[in-house]
């Protein structure tokens, strides 16, 4: 596994809730699909916050 991205959901899970880096991908998807957030790329993830 590598590290999670700098600032990003994968660290934010690592610091503050414990849980493994790979569950950002999953947490992300479900995200996306209750419409909190957009997601756009492939390789790197941008995740934007829907207002």
């Amino acid at each position: 596994m590598t590290a999670p991205m700098n600032k990003g959901l994968g660290e934010f899970l690592l610091e503050n809730y414990k849980l493994s880096p790979r569950y950002a991908s999953l947490i992300a998807a479900m995200m996306v699909n209750e419409r909190l957030i957009e997601a756009k790329g492939k390789k790197t993830i941008m995740l934007k916050k829907i207002v």
